[in-house]
């Protein structure tokens, strides 16, 4: 699709936003400047091959790069098919971008017949060999026209569609999507795209470029935003987005920012068991604010006396915390200063789900993350001399620190290690991490990321450690709250989604108006002195969730098993097609201790039994717990986890058998949280569509396809998802 020549002000824009650039870096050489003469993307090409022989001068030992030497270097970029392979092609060396199997011509002076050529360092931000360079209305072989291209070191990495501020920024996002439709950014020169940029001088996104047409998703184009403190006391008052275009170019696109968006805070995927998932991702601006937070504090650049520092940081659940905490491991772990970085988790699950999304955001970083089967394992790879990431669960690394302590064993608290702790507002407070900060108390620095930060309202008991202090907030574990993204924060800019919440009466009493009456009689009996009128008002002001709060508590309202549950399954039998859209999507049920799951697990089991017919379409139910042991007092009688087994056996096909340590508990449970993530028997008649829980599950479970959460029991404060 043609472009036709722009208007004075779409002009004048462009005029204006060059210019705002090269105060941050940017070079605007006449050459590139397709206002002045045509500029082509041949012309890019060209220009991109005098950048090759600048930064490999040496490895070409000062001979150019003949015209068959870079025929060979275009086969090689012909071949990448799109940003995705291209990101990787940017990242073979971690943070080297090299083209590899270039065969020199014979010349005198040219001694290696074979060579490597570099064509990025992230690492050589804003100095080093990196150039940085605006190409301007540059024109296709398809008869379209790129409005700015970014350059560093010649390669288009970012491209920018700016458009006339009475036009909206779905416009440029279309125009990109009819450019990749005509092929303009596969198996070609402009695949390296990293990153797309639509612009008003009012507003502007950004975007991973995506890897094929099908993955232009408006819900991943992002603003870009600064957070803002309070001048006097540092409080913090939100996210600004910016708007104005000056800002977004100072703040966002000037140098060396641009080069860190699609360098350090860029995000391979290399997910090994879903290529739907393989893809490259840019941080969000809360993501990289955090991430610099925790490295100033890691070095002391953030206090005068220099001093470094642990802490916390707080973002909201399902804002992408696995992300920011591993860019923020891989930052800390390519740094000399430290030894290891440990990535501390308090589940198993989450051991497991964490090592291998980690493992595949790795595939192409200058680090390496360990998985740890075993203490023997964790105490090999601690003390190595070898640097990287080392994920494993805090009873682990208990247990290791145990032995050290009995064995008075020291080699390891001598390590300069950093601690990043998952999911910081649960097992923190426990005995297990204070041994294991007092252990590591000396040389270690301990970053804290949660959701729900414990505050001096949630009531925690708390531990007294070896100093004599009370330790029962996330601040006085961890250090001060280094950055913080709330839900309300993330739900307004659109990066978490929104709750849509039902309550359900399921005939515990007749109507809320009905218990609303009842509790006014009693509540005007017990406290005279308000007067009739003052407690009608309060009463009619709560919801129905306070409602049924205070009618518990005046003993209006009390729920018995044995009339509730068969209510609850009953109501979610009822909706169960809709609600997952015929087994399109999935569900967990969260109850409040092992006996109940199992109670609802066997009436779910009675009902489907009387309430469907053979041949119907019928939910795939499953339950899991922790497993405990044989000391445990709420342990499960075998015949349970055997029914349990078999019943799943006869979903899956896969038979599990009771105390087996390679096909018993563990294996169930790693196969039940793999299966639960692939939505319902709509989509394979092998997949769970409710999936029965105590306390598993409910926090870090990356499931896209599990689209309701039924909630049988109190959650509040810390305990909330």
């Amino acid at each position: 699709m043609g472009r036709i020549n722009k208007d004075a002000s779409e002009r004048h824009f462009q005029d204006e936003f060059v210019k705002e650039l090269t105060k941050f870096r940017w070079q605007a050489p006449d050459k590139l400047n397709g206002n002045l003469h045509k500029v082509t993307v041949q012309d890019l090409i060209a220009n991109w091959r005098s950048e090759l022989n600048r930064i490999n001068a040496d490895i070409l030992e000062g001979i150019a790069l003949t015209d068959s030497e870079f025929e060979q270097v275009l086969s090689k970029v012909n071949q990448i098919s799109n940003s995705y392979e291209a990101a990787k092609i940017l990242s073979i060396e971690g943070s080297t971008g090299k083209i590899d199997g270039i065969y020199r011509d014979a010349h005198p002076e040219v001694t290696r017949k074979q060579i490597t050529l570099t064509i990025l360092k992230k690492a050589q931000v804003s100095g080093g060999d990196s150039s940085y360079q605006i190409a301007r209305e540059v024109s296709t072989s398809n008869g379209n026209r790129f409005d700015l291209v970014l350059l560093i070191n010649g390669l288009p990495l970012i491209n920018i569609e700016q458009k006339r501020s009475d036009k909206s920024l779905d416009e440029a996002f279309g125009q990109f999507k009819r450019y990749y439709a005509d092929g303009e950014y596969t198996n070609n020169f402009m695949a390296f795209s990293q990153m797309m940029v639509v612009t008003t001088d009012i507003e502007t996104r950004y975007f991973a470029t995506p890897k094929s047409i099908n993955d232009f998703n408006p819900a991943f184009v992002f603003h870009w935003s600064v957070t803002q403190k309070g001048q006097e006391n540092g409080k913090h008052l939100g996210q600004r987005v910016l708007t104005d275009y000056r800002e977004v170019i100072e703040h966002f696109l000037m140098v060396p920012m641009a080069h860190q968006m699609v360098g350090d805070y860029l995000i391979i995927d290399e997910d090994p068991d879903n290529e739907e998932n393989r893809r490259h991702m840019l941080m969000r601006p809360y993501q990289v604010y955090a991430l610099q937070a925790v490295e100033k504090a890691a070095f002391g650049w953030d206090n005068p006396d220099k001093i470094p520092h642990g802490g916390f940081v707080w973002h909201t659940t399902g804002s992408g915390k696995t992300i920011t905490s591993f860019k923020t491991a891989q930052f800390l772990a390519t740094r000399t200063e430290f030894d290891k970085v440990v990535f501390l988790l308090d589940r198993r699950d989450l051991d497991e789900q964490t090592s291998k999304a980690f493992k595949a955001y790795s595939v192409y970083e200058s680090v390496d993350v360990d998985g740890t089967k075993s203490t023997y394992q964790l105490r090999k790879q601690l003390t190595s001399p070898k640097s990287g990431i080392v994920v494993t669960t805090t009873f682990k690394l208990n247990i290791l620190v145990n032995e050290l302590l009995e064995a008075q064993d020291h080699q390891l608290s001598d390590k300069k290690i950093v601690f990043i702790i998952d999911e910081a507002h649960r097992t923190t407070m426990g005995d297990m991490m204070g041994t294991i900060k007092d252990y590591f108390f000396k040389n270690s620095l301990f970053f804290g990321f949660t959701g729900t930060p414990l505050f001096d309202e949630n009531k925690v008991k708390g531990k007294i450690n070896e100093r004599s202090e009370v330790i029962n907030t996330t601040e006085k574990l961890f250090g001060p709250l280094l950055h913080q993204y709330t839900i309300d924060e993330a739900i307004a800019d659109g990066n978490v989604l929104g709750f849509h919440v039902d309550y359900i009466n399921t005939g515990e009493f007749r109507s809320y108006e009905d218990l609303r009456e009842q509790l006014i009689d009693i509540l005007v009996e017990e406290y005279p002195s308000k007067g009739q009128r003052e407690i009608e008002r309060q009463v009619h002001q709560w919801t129905e969730l306070e409602l049924e709060k205070n009618a518990v508590k005046e003993g209006l309202l009390f729920y018995q098993d044995k009339y509730h549950i068969p209510k609850v399954v009953e109501e979610i039998l009822a909706g169960w097609e809709s609600q997952s859209q015929q087994g399109e999507f999935n569900a967990i049920l969260t109850v409040a201790y092992k006996e109940r799951v199992i109670h609802y697990y066997h009436e779910f089991k009675k009902q489907i039994a009387e309430r469907f017919q053979e041949g119907d379409a019928k939910p795939n139910i499953a339950m899991t717990f922790s497993f405990g042991n044989e000391n445990d007092p709420e342990n499960v009688a075998n015949e349970v986890v055997e029914e349990m087994f078999e019943d799943y056996a006869g979903i899956t096909g896969i038979k599990f058998l009771v105390g087996d340590k390679v096909r018993g508990e563990n294996a169930y449970f790693e196969d039940i949280t793999a299966r639960a993530k692939r939505g319902g028997s709509g989509r394979n008649p092998k997949n769970i569509d409710i999936l029965i829980v105590a306390d598993q599950l409910l926090t870090g479970y990356d499931a896209k396809r599990l689209n309701t959460l039924y909630v049988d029991r109190a959650l509040e404060l810390q305990g909330l998802i």
